[in-house]
Parts: C-alpha cells; structure tokens; sequence
C-alpha cells in the first residue's frame, strides 16, 4: 500500500532503503529521543523484518521531489482497534512540516480507511516538537510517568502518554 500527499510518499520500506534508515537512526538530535543504530545494526533490522510479515501500517516516508526517504510513520495495531503513533525523521529535515504532513495522512487512513477508533502515542516530556504535533493534532494529554530508563543515561526518564479517538479526530478541521 502507498499513500500520497502533496509533497510525500508513505510506502513500505524496502532494502534499498538501509542507507536512508541508517541516516536517520544515526543522527545526533535524533539519538537524544531515539537510540542510535549503527550500520550493522540497521542490515540486521532489515534481514529480521524478512523473517515477519511486516505491519501494514508502518511506511517510510519518502521525498517525492528527489526520491528520498526521510522518515518513517506508522501505526502498530495494540489491541483490536486501538493502534499506537511512531514517527521518527531525519533531522536534516526537521521543522519543514513533513512530519505533520505524513502523521495527517497516517491518521486520516487509519481513522477512514483501517477501522482504527483510538490511537495512542507517546513522546519524552522535553521533546517539545512531538508534543506539538500531537496537540496539533487533537490528541488529549493522559498521564506521565518515570518508568522508563534513557538510552543515553540509564537513568529514569519521563514520558508523557496521549491518546486520540475516532470522535475527537472527526471534530477537527483538517479531516
């Protein structure tokens, strides 16, 4: 399955994507949210997703100006109807709204179109520029806890825990 919006393609990753997903998982400013991946690491992740069916809601998120992948977005199915939000983008492309952009697309389709009826997410309390795509988005602030160890630090951590449903996400005006 591919999606489309203005600027971007959402399609499945692919194994010519290993370079792309490598830059993305290496960057510095990414590896305060998300643990760094090294070259080994990213091919080993690409031989492993071969031996399962991969999630048919999980997309890389691709230029369509220059055919690069940039990020990826997806949804993981929790329980029956009820999925969880991921995006991760490369940070050479942070604050030009693609992630907005792919998220929109990502949760119109799951709310329309895959009979998804809440989406949860979660983010780092001072990941400032997640929390604003969640609100942008409608999603309602939950709870926060300090259960989690940085990858960084091994130190706790707080994480703050959001939640949109079919109902909320219909009342919003980029429906």
């Amino acid at each position: 399955m591919i999606l489309q919006t203005k600027r971007l393609l959402l399609r499945p990753l692919t194994n010519g994507d290993i370079n792309d997903f490598y830059e993305i998982f290496s960057g510095d400013k990414v590896d305060v949210f998300v643990k760094k991946m090294s070259y080994e690491q990213v091919k080993t992740y690409f031989e492993k997703r071969k031996q399962y069916s991969p999630n048919p809601y999980s997309f890389g998120v691709v230029l369509k100006s220059n055919n690069k992948m940039i990020g990826t977005v997806g949804i993981k199915e929790k329980t029956a109807h009820i999925g969880e939000l991921s995006y991760v983008f490369n940070e050479k492309y942070w604050g030009n709204g693609y992630a907005s952009e792919s998220v929109n697309e990502i949760l119109k389709n799951a709310f329309l179109n895959w009979s998804f009826v809440k989406i949860k997410a979660d983010c780092q309390f001072d990941n400032l520029n997640s929390k604003k795509i969640l609100n942008k988005f409608g999603f309602g602030f939950v709870y926060s806890n300090n259960d989690r160890k940085s990858h960084k630090t091994n130190k706790n951590v707080q994480f703050d825990f959001y939640e949109l449903s079919f109902c909320d996400y219909q009342n919003k005006p980029y429906v």
